[in-house]
């Protein structure tokens, strides 16, 4: 949680700050919905993670990778799904506060997960799994969820 927390808290917060959090009882429709696009955010976020650890054994820290490769849960959807929640929790961050600052760090964070998922981890994962992760691939996008097709049996 320290990276996810670093990227969608912490360094928001420092990009906001000084901010006003506005009562709750003058909140705005747009506020509402950004919250609500915030919570869905972190939910996903949350359900990744559980799947790196109960399904790949491991976590998203480089020290305790999983051992598996993951293909449950939100991953049988979208690949990402993690840097796709983070997204989401940005963009609500942006939405909510409506602010530019906030929506340029959001563009530059979405720079930032692509180099390192087509930089990095991708070609990592091709080496370590295979034709298992190329298949995997195929069937699955990298940051638009697919609905898979199952085989008629």
């Amino acid at each position: 949680m320290l990276f996810p927390g670093t990227v969608t808290a912490y360094v928001p917060y420092r990009i906001l700050a000084p901010v006003d959090v506005p009562d709750l009882v003058s909140w705005t429709l747009r506020q509402y919905a950004a919250t609500s696009l915030l919570t869905f955010g972190v939910a996903v976020l949350l359900m990744s993670i559980w799947s790196f650890a109960i399904a790949g054994r491991g976590t998203l820290a480089p020290f305790d990778e999983t051992k598996k490769l993951v293909v449950v849960g939100l991953y049988r959807y979208v690949r990402n799904p993690m840097y796709v929640a983070v997204m989401l929790i940005l963009l609500a961050e942006c939405w909510f506060f409506w602010s530019s600052n906030l929506l340029m760090y959001t563009g530059f964070c979405f720079v930032a997960a692509n180099l390192i998922v087509v930089g990095y981890e991708e070609n990592r994962l091709k080496h370590k799994y295979g034709g298992e992760y190329r298949q995997y691939c195929a069937r699955v996008g990298r940051w638009i969820p697919r609905i898979p097709h199952e085989s008629a049996g």
